[in-house]
């Protein structure tokens, strides 16, 4: 997605219940089943991570991609908007569906992802195209060359 469109697409989102999903899709690069995976307690608001430790894969718990942890840099915008959200102590999982596990994939992406997508005035994006579009969004606010 190019800026304005993630941001509409943000805007779009910002009135359904999974606005902090998406949020962190686009400002976290996780992969979707990561995030369907999250716990409260992988959020660290101290530190400003997220442990990136399992993802919700064939209807079980698995290892991320590549069968290794890691820890996400949480921006301070992606804080905020995560704090907003509602705590519950009964809740473990950040976006638990209706029967307690996570949300499923497929599912997520017809029931929320799409009509999200057209609410924003937009087609032929996947919900993976957010991890891209962070990766993108990156280099557009710090090029490479300012690295070296």
């Amino acid at each position: 997605m190019e800026p304005e469109e993630a941001e509409r697409f943000l805007k779009a989102a910002a009135e359904g219940p999974y606005h902090a999903l998406f949020f962190i899709a686009l400002r976290s690069g996780i992969r979707e089943r990561e995030i369907l995976a999250l716990r409260w307690q992988d959020i660290d608001f101290r530190k400003n991570l997220i442990h990136v430790s399992r993802r919700w894969y064939h209807n079980k718990f698995d290892l991320p991609k590549g069968n290794r942890t890691r820890y996400v840099d949480m921006s301070q915008q992606l804080k905020a908007v995560l704090q907003f959200e509602t705590v519950r102590e009964e809740v473990e999982l950040l976006f638990p569906g209706p029967n307690g596990q996570p949300i499923g994939a497929s599912s997520f992406t017809k029931n929320w992802f799409k009509p999200t997508l057209k609410k924003a005035g937009l087609s032929g994006f996947t919900i993976h195209d957010l991890r891209h579009t962070f990766g993108s969004l990156l280099l557009v606010l710090c090029p490479i060359n300012k690295w070296q």
